[in-house]
This record gives C-alpha cells, structure tokens and sequence, in this order.
C-alpha cells in the first residue's frame, strides 16, 4: 500500500478510474475555497474506514478498523513559520497532541503525514519553536520512514525554491506500527496538461497491510455465533421434520431402539450441518510450492554446499566428480548472477513489484500472523515458535514380501487389500482357548474369581442415568478441531445442539445404560496410520494405527483414569527411586475386580462386533472384521488396563517368591540402641501397561518372568523380550539366562538379557535413574535442553515477551518433569537456565550483565524463576505422599529411612539438615533436599510424625552439641561404636562422662 502526501490537491476525475476513494477537508474560510488537506485511500483499504474527522481545513484524521487492530491516519498541512501563523500553528500543535494521546490511551496505531513546512537543516536557525512538532513525534519514538530507509547522504528534499532546497513533507508511524515500511523515496511530480502544478516533490512510503489483510480473512473463515445458531435451529427443525414423517405415533423418544435413535439424531445433525455451515477440505497430499526463481536459487545453494563439502572431505580417489563439478560451477554461478538481479530493491513505479518485495511481504505477513497466534491460539505460536513437525504418511504404495522377495505394490486396490490384511492379523490369535475360567489351572482360577464381599453399591452410579447438566457438562468439556469418526459428526457440532435435539442426545446416551449396549453404527470405525519415530519406508509395520470412533460413543464412555481423575506417575517414579538409594519397591492392593453383570455386557458390547475401515490415499478400504485387541484412540482403555492387569498383580503379589523388601528403622531405645524395623514388600512398580518386576535374588525374577510368561498366553499379550531392561545391583553388563519354569502356558522356557552398567542410564516413565544413583546424566540432558531450545529460537523473529512465554509454559515444564528426582542447587538451577535467559535479555534490548533480580523486575511481563518452581514442584508432590492415606506406607518408609539414616529421634522436617548438606549419598535425595532447601527459606513442614520411643526423655543428638568439623570428623567411630547421642556417653543422672 502506497502513501503520498497530499496537502493540497485531489483530481476527482482521476482518483475514481484506479479504484481510490477521496476524502477532503477544506477550509472554512470563504476567501479560500480551495485550500485543505486530503487523502486518497486504494481499494480495499478505505472500506476499513470507520470514522472522518476533519479539523479546520488543516487536519484530517481517518480511523480504520481491523481484526484486533485499529489504525489513524492524519494527513497535515502546517503554515510556514511566520508572525502571522503563530497562533494557527499553535492550534494545530495542541489538536495534533491531543489525536496523539488518544490513540495511545485508545491502542490505535498512527501514521501521520504532510507538509510540516519545517527542516531541521535549513532552519535551524530559526527559533526551537519551529521544530517543535518534529521534535515532540521523535519524543513519542514515532519512525520517520524517509529519514530511517534513506541512504548514506541524507533525506532527498521535498521542496526546491530559487535558493535551494528544503524537506518539508514527512511520513511518520508511531512505534509497533503493524503495517510495516518496506522503503521509502521522492519522485517529481508529473505535469497536468503540461503544466507544473506544485512546487513540492511527491515522498511516497510502500506499506505492508497484508498482514492486517490475512487476519481479517482468517476471521472471516471463523464460524461466527450466527453460523451455530442457524446450524441449531436447522437441526431442530430436520429432528421435528423426520419425527413427525417416520414415527408420527411415538409420543416419547425413548420408545425407539437404539439405532433409531442414533439414526435420528445422526441424519438430523448432518442435514443441518450441510445446509449451514462451511466446508473445508482437508489433505496430507499438499506439497508446499516455491516459486520457479526460488527453486532454482534453493538447487544453486545445494550445489554450492556439495561442492564444498567434498573440497573439504572428499578422498583422493574420487577426483573425477569434483573435476566435474568444478566444470560445472561458471554455469552456476553465471545463472546465480542472473536471478540476483530480480532480488534488489527497485525504486518505486507503477508497475507490480518484484519478487523480493513479495517475499518481504511473506515475512511481515508471518510476524503478524505470529502475532495473531499468540494472542488468540497459543497451541498454533508454540508449534510454529518451536518448529513443530506435524509428521503424517501418505498410503499410496506398501513395500511388501512375497516369495520372499520385496515388492512395491501401486496398485490401488493391492494397497488396500494388504493395508487390511495388515491391520486385521497384527494381533494374532490365542494360542491357547478356554470356553470358562473353570478350565484355567489352578493359579489363574484363584485369581480370576471375583471376592464376595465387594458392596454392589459401589457400581450404582456407573450405569444410573445420566443427568441433563452432567451431559451438558460433559459435552462442552470436549476439545474442538479434534478428527470426528465415521459420521463426520464432530465435538462442535454436538456442542451446539439444542432443544429436542439436544434432549435426543441425552435420550440416546442413557438407551444405551439401560440396555448395556450401543448402536451398531458405533461398532464401525476408521483407521489412520500415523507414522512411527522412524521413516515410513512404504511399509505398514512403521505405522500406528489411530482409530476414529464416533463422537458421541466416546461422550457415552467419558474418560476414563487408571487411578485418580489428574493422577500423575509421582509415586511409582519416587518409589524407584527410593530403590536406587536402598535397593526397595512398592506393591500394590491385591484385590480382585468385582463388576456388576450390565456393566461387564455393556463393556464386551463396546469391543465385539467391530468392523474398521483404513484411510489411505486412494480412499477407504472395504470394511473388516476386528477379529481381537483395543483400538488406539479408545479413551476407556485405561480403565480396561486396571481390569486386564490386576489378576496379574494380584498372583505377583501373593505367589511371587523372594520379594524386595523396603527397610526402614523407627528409634525405640537410645540408653542401648534399639530400633523397630519396618518392612514393606514390593514385587513390582506398575502404571497402565509399564511394569517392573522386582526381586531380591534371580529366582525370584526367574518366578516373576514365569508367572508373567503364562499370563500373557492366557490372555494373548505379545510382549517384545527384546525390550526387556535387566537391573543389577551385583551383576553389572553380564548375560543372565533365565531358565523359566516349566509350564504349558509358556511355549519359550529361555530368556537372556543383558544387565545394563553401573553408570549406564535408563528410562523408567519419562524420568531417567541411574544404578548409581548418579546426578550427572539427568543434569547433561536438562542443560542440553535448554541449549537446544535456546538455539532453535536465536534466529527467529520473535520479541522478548515470545521468548518468555516459551520459557515459562514449555521448558520450565519439561526440566521439571526430567528432574521429579533430582533437585539441584539454586547456583546449578540457575547456571543451566543461563543460555534462554541470555537470549531473553538480549530481545528485549539489556546489556548481558544484566543481574537476575533486575530481569525479573525491570520487564513488564512474568518471568519465573526455575528453581522456586522446581523447589515447590518437589514440596507439592511430597505433600500429596504424606498427606493421602493410600500412600501412608510408603510416606511412613520414606520418613522412617531419612530418620535413621541422619539419626535423629525427630521427625526430619523439624531439624537443622545442615549438617548433613555435604553428605555424598544425600546430595541426589529428592526428599532430603527438599526439606534442606525449603528450610533454607525459613519454611518448615508440619507432619503428624513420630516414632514411639521406650524412653520419653529428650534425646540430644551428638551432632547439635558438637562442632559440625568434629561431628564429621568423627564419622567412623560413631559408626563403629553406634554412638549418636548424649545419653550414650554419660551416667543416668547426667553428671558424669562414662569412661
């Protein structure tokens, strides 16, 4: 978009035949008709035009309206600097100032332009007044575009007299202006009927308002309210229209059957939607196009790169193709040349602009874009700030065996028939039936026989009715732009359903309670392959399978938790890192599963009788039979996970031999040291479907393995051995073979694994342990991460707030995930945080010495400091420990340990930990470190805790009374001679040392 200052004149028999319109502010005098200022706005900016407000034939301000942005325009035109104007000038200063600040107090943008009749050069003899308005505009930090884009030499003057020249005309923005500047220079005006009309040159300024352009057309694709209303009450008239003409004689909807139901409601939603609302096609067969000049400058550059690659690491013996490409490189270059040449910056004419400025247009329009998101979609500025890849895979050929030989299959309809063989036999058959639980061998009848006392009642609420808030709730809670299944009916659209259709919906969901079924529509399905961490490779074993079920089964089902509704892996992460410290585990309820029999007939309804379809690029296969497994995309598989595994824990809990016992001391006697040992057995730590199985001795792993083995063929589980983990901690990179017991449930008695190294590290959950309890693997990669982010958004152009933002709600929360079991020292916290810090302090324009303190206060936007949020991360998750009563055995071991590891008779929240701040083995305790460092702050924790003591007397603990280098001095003898407290060292009544 082009501006030209107009002070004077606007040709109406010109500005209509090029689609400008004009707006004009003369003057009120009648002895000057024709003076006044004006501006012509092009198509289709002057339809943004919301408000005109002339003033005195000397102003006019123009307010514009965007999405989310407004914007004034202010053409000017200032007398000359002469007695007789001081008055008039004066006037137009204090109304220009008073435009001024209710843009900034309004959030309007400004770009002022005119003939000020001032230069700072030529009349800087004249009285400071004169520049007064010039100089209040640099005060305000508003951009003078000619003076900021013109070359070494200076601004070219605007107005030529007998005596020189002078730069009277400006265009100024204030700052943040959204519509960029792309370049700014003077052209001489052309004569009108051979005439030289002005003595004035015409300064023009090229902006960018495509972004503002871009972000109203993406709110118009916005399904506005109106959209949804008329989509509600099409359906609803759809709904009465097919009642009334297929089942005029039901006075109630829940008279009909399910599928009737279903149907109803389905043909009434899509009926409406049709007429209603706006399509959209969606692809993952879109190829980004660049231009041809840009093509062929990419192949250049990769040319270079090659060329350069093997000048410097090429072998001597390929000197052929570097001759070859040498050869080659005047061409390239030559052709180089030529498309540099459509890369600069033209002065400016009539005739479209070049590809570069397009794609200076591209760049603005992607920073205000950037913008857009992160004020509206932040999920959409974190993807593109961190240069999300959204991987996907297109079936439009399979890589195949056949004879033993590989094949490519093309074919269309090939495709789809091994797509589904795939998808149909990646679960493979049992290999062993049974018609009941009575034909199960004897272990696996006890632990598949529901307990007697389980109270019905519990399960009342599962299957009672589901209330009209409840569902409401429950539908809106939905995510938008989420895949709909084979109906094409998506969350939006059930989110919006009113009235008889809503009460449809409600009807429908409790049909299928009562009956413990579902439509046999919702037995249909679609499958989208979506590709592993891996390449493609055009072979379906590198896909997962994600399954597209119907909307509204997935509301009837909800979401369903393993534990608690926001449960986290805490506890099982905590717990095995416990074991690493003292070698113990955790064991779970060893209750069998009690379901009344219309939820186990609703729950078999869900999984059987389902036929799925695959997507793939020439269209959906034929459908097929699920012959056995859990669809991926089914949100009640958490639940199912609780079902399927607990007669495995159960067995492991009470058959498993040789169980890993936590120990832990409670202080009963301090006269002769007498403690009360509390043990807690553990055979294995699992969440969902990640197990470890723990033991004592490789016999009980053996028995473990064993009793695993036969529950996986009796319920048709393939398990991947060769991802199987072994922990050691004797046995450090040795083969172990286990030799498991005979069954005729275990068709592969042998099983070799590999224990890891001593300092070999391992993934359990997300979190990384190391067997020797070591800090230095989890502290490389957290700093790692931040450097990596760090790099990745350097060259991007994102402001400081940006940065922050990333900063705050995306790495903070993945160092404090990595570091559930490691807490590090404010100084390390800080040092690894460093690098994004430093670039944050360098967007926002402070020096890079700039202390923490002033960073955190001197910005106008939160930055949070990592170690107070990792410290309270810490606090809160062993709260919830101590706090919840089904994590009372655990919290009691946990505190016990610490106790009699510092031995103290107090609980160790209570104490001075400082003694102990530079113990080795403490230095990676998660809740040592805790209590040391929020005790640091002057915060202690108050825990209902502590041990029962034969002796009430107070127990004065060595390390209270001695001097902290002697107390550490003595380490070995009070080891030695178990000598922790005073009482141990003088006589009952206290005045004498015992000798």
């Amino acid at each position: 978009m082009v501006y030209v200052p107009l002070a004077k004149f606007i040709y109406h028999n010109e500005h209509s035949l090029y689609n400008f319109k004009s707006y004009w502010a003369p003057s009120p005098s009648n002895s000057r008709p024709h003076d006044g200022v004006g501006l012509l706005l092009r198509h289709p900016l002057h339809k943004h035009v919301q408000k005109i407000d002339p003033w005195k034939g000397r102003l006019l301000k123009l307010d514009l309206f965007f999405h989310q942005t407004k914007i004034s325009i202010i053409s000017v035109y200032i007398p000359p600097y002469h007695s007789i104007h001081y008055k008039e000038r004066d006037a137009i200063f204090a109304q220009l100032n008073l435009w001024l600040d209710k843009a900034r107090s309004n959030n309007y943008h400004v770009i002022i332009l005119g003939n000020f009749n001032a230069d700072e050069l030529s009349h800087s003899h004249l009285l400071q007044h004169h520049l007064k308005f010039l100089r209040s505009l640099s005060s305000r930090y508003f951009m003078d575009h000619q003076s900021h884009i013109s070359s070494i030499s200076g601004p070219s003057p605007t107005f030529y007299h007998q005596n020189g020249s002078s730069r009277l005309d400006y265009i100024w923005s204030s700052p943040g202006f959204p519509a960029p500047g792309l370049f700014s220079h003077v052209e001489t005006c052309p004569k009108l009927n051979d005439n030289q009309f002005t003595d004035h040159r015409v300064l023009i300024t090229v902006f960018d308002f495509s972004s503002c352009f871009a972000t109203l057309a993406k709110a118009r694709l916005k399904k506005k309210d109106d959209i949804w209303d008329v989509f509600s009450n099409e359906v609803n008239s759809r709904l009465e229209f097919y009642l009334a003409t297929h089942h005029p004689s039901i006075s109630l909807l829940s008279a009909l059957p399910l599928d009737k139901l279903w149907h109803a409601l389905k043909r009434s939603i899509l009926d409406g939607a049709i007429d209603s609302l706006p399509f959209q096609h969606v692809s993952n067969t879109h190829h980004h196009k660049y231009p041809p000049e840009l093509t062929m400058l990419i192949a250049i550059n990769k040319f270079l790169d090659r060329l350069l690659f093997k000048l410097i690491t090429s072998q001597p013996s390929r000197p052929a193709q570097i001759s070859k490409m040498i050869n080659s490189l005047p061409t390239q270059l030559t052709l180089l040349k030529s498309l540099l040449v459509d890369y600069t910056i033209p002065i400016y004419s009539t005739t479209s602009l070049p590809a570069f400025v397009k794609f200076l247009h591209s760049i603005e329009y992607y920073t205000a874009l950037r913008d857009e998101h992160f004020s509206t979609t932040l999920g959409s500025f974190i993807s593109s700030a961190l240069s999300v890849e959204h991987r996907s895979i297109v079936l439009d050929r399979v890589l195949v065996v056949i004879d033993s030989k590989p094949t490519l299959l093309t074919d269309l309809l090939d495709i789809k028939q091994a797509a589904i063989k795939h998808f149909q036999s990646v679960v493979t058959p049992p290999l062993v039936q049974y018609s009941s639980t009575d034909s199960f061998p004897p272990r696996w009848q006890r632990a598949y026989t529901p307990i007697s006392d389980i109270d019905s009642s519990l399960y009342n609420s599962v299957m009672s009715p589901i209330l009209e808030e409840e569902w409401k709730n429950t539908i809106q809670s939905m995510p938008n732009n989420k895949a709909s299944g084979p109906s094409k009916i998506s969350y939006e659209m059930l989110k919006h359903l009113t009235g008889e259709t809503f009460n449809l919906s409600l009807v429908l969901a409790n049909a299928c309670l009562i009956h413990g079924d579902i439509s046999a529509d919702w037995h249909e399905a679609l499958i989208y392959p979506i590709p592993k961490s891996h390449e493609f490779d055009a072979q379906l074993k590198n896909t997962r399978p994600i399954t597209l079920l119907e909307t509204v089964r997935k509301l009837l089902q909800g979401g369903n938790f393993a534990g608690l509704p926001g449960g986290s892996t805490d506890i099982p992460i905590k717990m095995l890192d416990a074991i690493i410290h003292q070698r113990r585990f955790d064991k779970t309820d060893d209750q069998e599963l009690w379901i009344p029999p219309l939820l186990i007939k609703f729950i078999i309804n869900l999984f059987t009788r389902r036929n799925n379809k695959i997507i793939t690029h020439y269209g959906n296969t034929s459908g097929y039979r699920v012959k056995i497994g859990i669809d991926q995309g089914e949100i009640i598989s958490p639940l199912l996970w609780v079902i399927y595994l607990d007669p495995l824990l159960t067995t492991l809990n009470r058959e498993a031999c040789d169980p890993f016992i936590l120990k832990s001391s409670a202080l009963l006697d301090y006269s002769l040291i007498e403690y009360k040992q509390h043990n807690l057995p553990v055979s294995h730590i699992t969440f969902m479907d990640d197990s470890t199985l723990i033991a004592s001795s490789k016999r009980g792993i053996k028995d473990r393995l064993s009793i695993t083995a036969e529950f996986y063929t009796l319920n048709n589980t393939q398990a991947n051995s060769a991802k199987y983990i072994l922990l050691s901690s004797e046995q450090f990179s040795q083969t172990i073979i286990f030799n498991l017991f005979p069954s005729p449930l275990i068709p592969i008695c042998t099983l070799t694994l590999k224990a890891l190294a001593l300092f070999v590290s391992f993934r359990f959950l997300g979190v990384w342990f190391c067997l020797s309890a070591s800090s230095h693997f989890v502290h490389n990669q957290t700093t790692s991460m931040v450097k990596d982010m760090t790099a990745l958004l350097s060259p991007k152009k994102l402001l400081a707030q940006h940065v922050t933002y990333l900063y705050n709600v995306v790495l903070l929360p993945r160092l404090e995930f990595r570091l559930q079991t490691t807490l590090f020292a404010e100084s390390t916290i800080n040092r690894m945080v460093s690098p994004i810090l430093f670039l944050i302090r360098q967007m926002a324009g402070l020096v890079s010495v700039t202390p923490l303190p002033a960073l955190f206060t001197l910005l106008p936007f939160s930055i949070q400091q990592a170690f107070s949020r990792f410290l309270s991360s810490h606090v809160a998750s062993w709260q919830k420990i101590f706090f919840y009563p089904l994590y009372k055995l655990f919290a009691n071991y946990m505190i016990t340990y610490l106790q009699g590891f510092l031995d103290c008779d107090a609980c160790p929240s209570t104490i001075d930990l400082e003694p102990w701040s530079h113990t080795f083995s403490l230095r990676t305790h998660s809740l040592f470190n805790s209590l040391l460092f929020f005790s640091r702050l002057n915060i202690m924790w108050s825990l209902s805790f502590r041990p029962i003591r034969k002796d009430l007397r107070p127990a004065i603990s060595l390390w209270t009374i001695l001097p902290k280098n002697l107390f550490t001095s003595m380490k070995n003898v009070r080891k030695n001679f178990c000598t922790r407290y005073l009482a141990q060292l003088i006589t009952p009544c206290g005045s004498q040392l015992l000798s």
